[in-house]
């Protein structure tokens, strides 16, 4: 196996819906076109569109956007898992509240001393869902009942504190009472269709991981990202293996290699706004009118912002690789933020992870449908499909 590392992929190439080659730029500043019979994406979801996540730095939501431009739909994009306990502090772990809060009586408080989850009717595990108890936090620091844009995890309850040690920071100690807390974003449920193979809509294209939609449904049960990972992972792994035996290596036309290298060596000529500071005003107001709860307004809000930014970053200076690669992730952070904007608005109920205010109950005579985002020019255009409900026979 060759690895490539510090080597950032920028387009895909396909002919006559058949996978060619994949280019890219290192960190170093060399162009590079790698031909394939298959490619396999395992690049991750999009949370680092939002502000507080506790996803690695380059789930930027790259291989989600590769996707698009070649042409092929994403699935689900409005379902978004946020987990209600990461410390304010964005260095430490999340804090498994179903372990503190649940088992062992840790307590929820806003600023006014409220036990959060009892004001919302949250007293039983049952209905401590990762959903249920994110938004409960999230009103409270949208009310302004916040400490430091966070809440209370309050251990004063607790009986044996030294039972929480293995689930706590490393930087807890016993005689520490109370952490501020506040959501994250966890894992995104949308993504690439693909089929049993684990193959998309053009051939010799895999995905798997959280790339893809359709495993999770409109949430994710907690653990089952590692499972996906293994048997998706496997199931691409063999498959792609398997076509690429039978494959012939396509030759790719030199005119769409030249277009991406020029778009890259263009980066260069630009003068305007950093790429960090755009970014930080589309993490801000993703999370704010985008994130946890969402109704009409906000979402239109954070769809007009994201458009004013797509047009802010075409002017984005790139002076060196770093910053080129830098750019691009913003790019494909904005494409991928205005997909989740717009089936988040088009969805008109609240299901699984995705939670409108204007609309707070499911509605299964309009909704048990997906929602499909494809790119066709500059556009993203959006369909709908009817779930396909059927029962597996077990013998």
């Amino acid at each position: 196996v060759r690895f490539l590392e510090n080597l950032f992929i920028t387009r895909l190439f396909a002919r006559d819906r058949q996978i060619a080659a994949a280019a890219g730029i290192t960190m170093d500043g060399r162009f590079m076109v790698l031909k394939a019979k298959c490619i396999i994406l395992g690049t991750g979801g999009f949370a680092r569109i939002y502000q507080r996540t506790n996803n690695a730095a380059g789930i930027t939501g790259d291989g989600l956007a590769l996707a698009l431009r070649l042409g092929l739909p994403l699935q689900d994009m409005e379902f978004i898992q946020f987990y209600p306990t990461a410390p304010v502090d964005s260095r430490a772990r999340t804090i498994l509240y179903e372990v503190v809060v649940a088992r062992f009586g840790a307590v929820l408080k806003n600023s006014l001393g409220e036990n959060i989850l009892e004001k919302y009717g949250l007293n039983t595990p049952a209905e401590m869902t990762r959903d249920r108890v994110t938004q409960a936090v999230m009103q409270e620091i949208l009310a302004g009942r916040a400490v430091e844009k966070g809440v209370i995890l309050d251990f004063g309850p607790v009986a044996e504190l030294s039972r929480l040690r293995p689930v706590l920071p490393a930087w807890w100690t016993e005689e520490q009472k109370e952490i501020i807390v506040a959501p994250t974003t966890h894992f995104c449920m949308g993504g690439l269709v693909i089929n049993e193979e684990a193959e998309t809509g053009v051939s010799g294209l895999f995905a798997a991981g959280e790339v893809c939609a359709g495993i999770h449904g409109a949430n994710r049960l907690g653990g089952n990202a590692l499972t996906e990972i293994f048997a998706m992972g496997e199931v691409a792994g063999h498959k792609a293996a398997e076509k690429a035996l039978k494959l012939d290596f396509l030759e790719q036309q030199g005119k769409e290699i030249n277009d991406e290298k020029a778009r890259l060596e263009d980066f260069s000529t630009k003068t305007g706004s950093s790429t960090k500071e755009l970014r930080d005003s589309l993490r801000e107001v993703m999370w704010y009118k985008a994130g946890v709860i969402r109704s009409k307004d906000s979402l239109q809000e954070a769809l007009e912002r994201t458009r004013e930014l797509q047009f802010l970053a075409l002017d984005v200076p790139a002076q060196n690789p770093g910053q080129a690669i830098k750019r691009l992730e913003l790019q494909n952070m904005l494409e991928i933020s205005e997909a989740v904007c717009r089936a988040a608005l088009l969805r008109t109920e609240s299901r699984g992870s995705h939670f409108r205010a204007d609309h707070p109950e499911e509605d299964n005579n309009h909704w048990l449908q997906n929602i499909l985002v494809r790119q066709e020019g500059e556009k993203l255009l959006l369909e709908t499909r009817a779930v396909d409900l059927y029962l597996i026979a077990v013998e």
